[in-house]
């Protein structure tokens, strides 16, 4: 079966660079948590509100909204401090050797991620090169959950010529994987690490809470 993987958040724990930020609000006297609520928002702008720009480049200019917000000049000063954080990320605990054992059973895995070649390969090094390709935002010039991306993917790998049970999404978001997926009619995994609620629009996901759950609802596809 092909799998294709969402990175951060699925298999790569992306929770350092919120609390780095928060940190760098800290150290200036400003309001950490109110730092770490506003970054995503400020991220997602820049990803999704302005002209595509690699994601080295969406960090900074979150982090120059963050200072446009606190009326600082604090935040753009850290672009460095950020970008080191975010190319140190670990996997969850349980991923390498889940992504091990899918690989020894002869699944043929392949990453879909909101990433740049630079800062990806720091990640593949982290989870042991599992992959036969990775596509990445650089090469789509967009984000998901822009059905571009998947419509992208769904070419590059062939998943229209494959029987309905040769594929299969596994991914933690569900805004940016799960509902997109659910439109190409792919099989889908949802890795629910943060036990959300999902709704009727991906209906038809399986859902798990770690990656080894994932392992195991492959045998019900």
């Amino acid at each position: 079966m092909i799998l294709t993987f969402d990175c951060y958040g699925t298999l790569i724990d992306t929770s350092p660079l919120l609390e780095e930020v928060g940190k760098m609000a800290s150290e200036a006297g400003l309001s950490s948590d109110r730092a770490k609520e506003l970054f995503p928002v400020y991220e997602a702008r820049a990803m999704y509100a302005e002209p595509y720009c690699d994601y080295d480049k969406v960090v900074l200019h979150a982090l120059k909204y963050l200072d446009f917000e606190f009326c600082s000049k604090v935040f753009g000063k850290q672009y460095d401090r950020a970008i080191e954080c975010v190319k140190n990320y670990k996997a969850f605990p349980e991923v390498k050797d889940t992504l091990a054992k899918m690989k020894a059973e002869g699944h043929k895995l392949y990453l879909m991620s909101n990433s740049k070649r630079e800062l990806m390969d720091c990640h593949l090094k982290e989870l042991g090169h599992p992959f036969e390709y990775e596509i990445l935002a650089d090469e789509t010039h967009c984000y998901k959950p822009n059905l571009e991306f998947f419509r992208y993917s769904e070419d590059l790998l062939g998943l229209k010529e494959l029987p309905k049970e040769g594929h299969c999404h596994i991914a933690e978001g569900y805004f940016w994987d799960i509902i997109p997926a659910t439109y190409f009619r792919w099989n889908t995994i949802w890795v629910n690490r943060s036990r959300q609620q999902g709704d009727e629009r991906g209906k038809d996901y399986i859902e798990v809470h770690e990656l080894t759950g994932a392992y195991e609802a492959l045998k019900k596809i």
